[in-house]
């Protein structure tokens, strides 16, 4: 049905193949932590067992950072063809919607777990600024969606978080 309708179906996230099921552009870390092209990791797996280059210690602010930035330069060409369509059918799908959003709270929820931090505001509250960042990222994104280009969305996105915040009224 959904390439009836000119919608591809979202990747598995094991298996990297059709699924038919999506996830939503304002469901934040969700967005990546399942959906990826073949033989690519998610932001589970990156922050997990991600390469040696990713330094996991420090602002963890910085660690997500580099962990996004890494499994986007993973994706390929059919990603960025294939995720502007999949955002496109999960807002036109009140069901799916409210899946992402259920979904994309238990992914902030795994990752305070894995950093045995589930009752820290502090913890809380950086992983809503960074869901924040990368919804802002894809508006900005959307509708050219140019291959490559949400690496610099996100960096930008993030090293203006702290300037935001102090905005006056």
């Amino acid at each position: 049905m959904r390439a009836a309708r000119g919608f591809p179906d979202a990747l598995d996230a094991r298996s990297g193949e059709p699924s038919g099921r999506g996830h939503g552009r304002r469901r934040g870390l969700s967005t990546f932590a399942r959906i990826r092209a073949p033989g690519h990791q998610g932001l589970h797996d990156e922050l997990e067992h991600g390469p040696a280059r990713i330094e996991k210690t420090g602002p963890l602010a910085d660690v997500f950072l580099a962990a996004m930035l890494t499994t986007l330069e993973r994706m390929d060409e059919d990603w960025y063809r294939r995720f502007p369509l999949t955002l496109q059918l999960i807002a036109d799908s009140p069901a799916l919607d409210g899946y992402t959003l259920r979904h994309c709270a238990e992914v902030e929820a795994e990752i305070a777990r894995r950093l045995d931090a589930q009752n820290s505001l502090e913890l809380r509250l950086l992983i809503e600024f960074f869901v924040a960042a990368w919804r802002c990222a894809l508006d900005d994104w959307l509708p050219d969606c140019t291959p490559g280009e949400p690496s610099a969305l996100l960096r930008r996105a993030c090293s203006i978080m702290n300037p935001a915040l102090n905005l006056e009224a």
